[in-house]
């Protein structure tokens, strides 16, 4: 779900990793938030994203504009025609459109329901719909569903945090037109020695397969680690195997424990609320892992497996950094220790030649990130300028 300000527009982050998702077939869809906003336009942001994503990026609502003709107070949906109403808080009344909203929708709903019937195996829906027959909503709700599994349809939906305009409507496109795990292909994974192992299904009752997608440090409960499950069932105070292959030249050497697993959460925000178990397809979180990190595998201990590395981008900006004083180097080692087991991008590399200490990063805003953790970790440290060691070979004899 990638998030669009219908204010400030869209940064280069945000298309690149449209780009990345798109080379994985992952499906997408778009919020366009901070609809509150005096400048907020929300025709604007979504020309914007058909320019940078491409055809097909159509909104499933409209705006709707209160009696001051600035305030966003309701949404309009194109495959339903009911206004949500939100001047009273929420959920939103669902009423009837005023006679006024209606020539507003024609055209985009044309377009919207011309994109959806387009990716429909029923190939006769097409004819249907231009000679004027009405096409269930039912119809519509599935076959958009199957466009957004396939990755060739990306719904927009307007949504206001500040006011809560949109949050129910975007819930329910979550759970009516997002593909389920089921829909979608499972990695390949090998024996840790890398023999090969029959394909994966989202079965909660299968071989045990899950990966750390991500590795946060929490000053109360130390190392979190949101776990995807791909298959089987992770379950409290079970002892699994955590393996990582492949991503020694990132500071991640190749690492196999067996560890046992103490409570499982699902996390909601900075909460995390504790759970029976994790099925197949779902994500979770798990505490105090002395090993994993992300990109980590987690599998049953009777039959390690390991998934393939992620593939990922050369860091190409250095940051030298040094603690400030010398009671703050432990510090600087122990954070730099914990951004690495949770960012597999980032490089840390000790000169020997410059005797510099060198964090590479993706770019500049990746680095201020960085450096924004370490201080909040309480290290006090400074950057300098990387120095580059000159090398010089004498080519012939001179006097």
């Amino acid at each position: 779900l990638f998030v669009v300000s219908a204010v400030d527009g869209m940064d280069a982050a945000t298309a690149a990793l449209w780009e990345e998702c798109a080379a994985v077939d992952m499906p997408r869809a778009v919020a366009v938030s901070r609809l509150d906003h005096p400048r907020a336009d929300f025709d604007e942001a979504v020309a914007l994203c058909q320019r940078v994503f491409g055809d097909n990026v159509l909104p499933l609502y409209l705006p709707m504009l209160g009696d001051d003709g600035v305030s966003t107070v309701g949404l309009l949906s194109l495959i339903t025609r009911r206004v949500f109403d939100y001047t009273s808080g929420l959920p939103a009344e669902i009423r009837q459109p005023d006679p006024e909203h209606l020539p507003a929708i024609v055209e985009p709903r044309d377009e919207l329901i011309e994109g959806i019937i387009a990716e429909s195996e029923d190939e006769s829906l097409m004819d249907r719909y231009l000679e004027g027959e009405e096409i269930g909503t039912d119809v519509l709700i599935g076959d958009l569903e199957k466009a957004v599994a396939r990755g060739h349809f990306y719904p927009v939906v307007p949504v206001c945090a500040e006011t809560g305009v949109g949050l129910d409507t975007l819930l329910e496109v979550l759970t009516a037109a997002f593909p389920s795990p089921l829909e979608h292909e499972l990695p390949v994974v090998t024996g840790v020695d890398g023999s090969a192992y029959p394909p994966l299904t989202c079965d909660p009752d299968g071989p045990l397969v899950a990966e750390v997608v991500k590795t946060t440090i929490d000053r109360h409960v130390g190392r979190v680690s949101l776990v995807r499950v791909f298959s089987g069932t992770l379950r409290p105070e079970q002892t699994v195997h955590i393996c990582g292959h492949g991503l020694a030249e990132r500071g991640h050497p190749d690492h196999d424990s067996d560890e046992r697993v103490g409570h499982i959460y699902t996390p909601l925000g900075s909460a995390l609320r504790e759970v029976a178990a994790c099925v197949a397809g779902d994500i979770c979180a798990i505490t105090k892992s002395g090993s994993a990190e992300t990109g980590d595998t987690i599998s049953a201990k009777e039959t390690p497996l390991l998934i393939a590395p992620w593939e990922m981008p050369e860091p190409l900006l250095p940051v030298a950094i040094v603690a400030k004083n010398r009671s703050d180097e432990d510090a600087l080692a122990r954070n730099l220790s914990r951004l690495i087991a949770g960012d597999p991008t980032l490089r840390l590399e000790r000169n020997a030649e410059t005797h510099q200490l060198v964090l590479w990063c993706m770019g500049e805003a990746h680095a201020d990130v960085m450096l924004d953790r370490l201080r909040a970790g309480g290290v006090e440290l400074d950057t300098e300028p990387v120095r580059v060691a000159l090398r010089e070979t004498f080519t012939s004899a001179a006097r």
